[in-house]
């Protein structure tokens, strides 16, 4: 299954805010884009309280292009890495941002695509992870909402996977058992293809730790199409 958002300001999922990505992380989603609209569209990200500033992100950029960033130890840019490839709608995509103890890595379909000098961690942040949109604090909208579907979602806290790891990720169709450092999955499996999601705490985090999902304005599951994937090991 998965959840379809519409591309709306107030169409999102607010996850537990337990999660607070400092120092090295992983973020992971899968999804498929229903339009390309020059604007930014947010993925997966989580707000700073209080501005506009986000701690990371994974985004479709207003070139329609895959985006990741994450934001300065000093709280005044950002750090980013950018695909150019060209994105087509109705594809089902793996995106994956980690930063490990050096730099800023985006890979997408398990390829690194950019990577970064990040030497340092990113400022706390007290507010939710958003799926389908990050809402500023305070606010009940979203200005980059994500028109697409969402498969799956995953955040590792403390652990940057390495590209071995990362190319599992994506062969295994969720099958791996990558779990040291995990502190969220979501699955967006909750009902049947057509239903709404609705209902405090209603998309559930398998990981164990309880940051489990709050839908806003009503995204719809869909039935997520399988995408088969052949591997390529080096020798």
């Amino acid at each position: 299954m998965a959840l379809e958002f519409n591309g709306t300001e107030e169409c999102y999922v607010l996850c537990g805010n337990s999660i607070d990505l400092t120092g090295l992380f992983t973020v992971y989603v899968k999804f498929i884009i229903s339009a390309l609209t020059g604007t930014s569209q947010s993925i997966i990200a989580k707000r700073e309280q209080g501005t506009y500033y986000t701690q990371f992100t994974l985004e479709i950029n207003t070139d329609d292009h895959i985006r990741g960033a994450a934001r300065t130890s000093d709280d005044t840019g950002y750090v980013s890495c950018v695909s150019t490839d060209t994105l087509s709608v109705g594809v089902i995509y793996s995106a994956v941002l980690t930063k490990d103890a050096n730099n800023l890595h985006l890979y997408v379909d398990s390829v690194e695509k950019d990577s970064q000098p990040k030497t340092t961690g990113q400022p706390t942040n007290p507010a939710q992870v958003g799926i389908g949109g990050t809402p500023r604090a305070n606010e009940t909208y979203t200005t980059v909402p994500f028109n697409g579907t969402v498969i799956e979602a995953r955040i590792f806290d403390g652990k940057a996977l390495s590209p071995t790891e990362v190319k599992i990720l994506h062969y295994s169709q969720g099958a791996d058992n990558i779990v040291d450092g995990l502190v969220g999955r979501w699955l967006m499996n909750e009902k049947p293809d057509g239903q709404t999601a609705s209902g405090a705490n209603s998309v559930i985090d398998i990981s164990g730790k309880g940051n489990h999902g709050t839908p806003y304005n009503s995204p719809i599951y869909r039935g997520a199409p399988v995408k088969l994937v052949k591997p390529i090991f080096s020798t």
